[in-house]
């Protein structure tokens, strides 16, 4: 489990995971779940922490 995140989860987090994914996905026998956890939330409300 590799789990990545920043401010939000819109930006940096996101681009991230999905150039890991596409990396991992290359090798022989990994299995690659990408899932974006806080990327459809009120990003205004998550700033306000």
């Amino acid at each position: 489990v590799i789990g990545i995140g920043c401010t939000g989860g819109q930006h940096r987090s996101v681009a991230i995971a999905a150039a890991l994914k596409e990396r991992l996905d290359n090798i022989e026998g990994i299995g690659v779940r990408l899932e974006h956890r806080d990327m459809g939330k009120n990003i205004s409300r998550i700033s306000q922490r």
